[in-house]
């Protein structure tokens, strides 16, 4: 120590450099940390967000995957209801069935184009064919409304394509263009 500085000036220049090293190891180590420290924060924040939105889309996946099996079987149970060929005898049995069971009075059923044979193309793109009928039938609202839910209950698929209703005194006539499906 030199005998020309003081004390005090010496308890100064201590103080001073204790400052400068706090200084230094807060320019140099605390606020690159506290930095660090909001990145990370700001990162994990981010990263909090994506794994949200992960969390929203894996759930999103699990209800399109439970609508896509739910379809897949409503398409299966529906195929077991399309026969592989026009099978007339069935179709038949089925449509006496339903005129039976709704009470209705049969006054017509015409084919409207002969069956396609087995294999044949018909007026249905892809692979289902059609089998087109006509049916007129008479009797009350009622009975009307059982025949077409008899054909929607089927266990063969029997589309309703066209629906006329005349009413009289006697009752109602309806005159119903329905398709049969089948395989091709």
């Amino acid at each position: 120590m030199s005998p020309s500085r003081r004390p005090g000036a010496r308890l100064f220049l201590q103080v001073g450099i204790g400052f400068a090293i706090a200084i230094v190891l807060t320019l140099v180590v605390f606020f690159p940390q506290v930095r660090e420290e909001r990145l990370a924060r700001s990162e994990a924040r981010r990263k909090q967000a994506e794994l949200t939105r992960a969390v929203v889309l894996v759930q999103q996946r699990d209800e399109i995957s439970r609508q896509y099996a739910a379809a897949k079987l409503d398409a299966e149970a529906l195929l077991t209801r399309i026969p592989r060929e026009p099978d007339l005898p069935g179709l038949l049995s089925r449509i006496d069935l339903a005129i039976a069971s709704s009470g209705v009075g049969v006054e017509q059923i015409s084919f409207l184009e002969s069956p396609p044979a087995a294999g044949a193309q018909s007026g249905t793109p892809g692979s289902v064919a059609s089998l087109p009928l006509q049916l007129r039938v008479r009797g009350r609202y009622p009975q009307i409304r059982a025949l077409v839910q008899g054909f929607e209950e089927s266990p063969r698929v029997v589309v309703v394509d066209r629906m006329v209703l005349t009413g009289s005194d006697a009752g109602i006539t309806v005159e119903l263009s329905v398709r049969a499906l089948f395989l091709r």
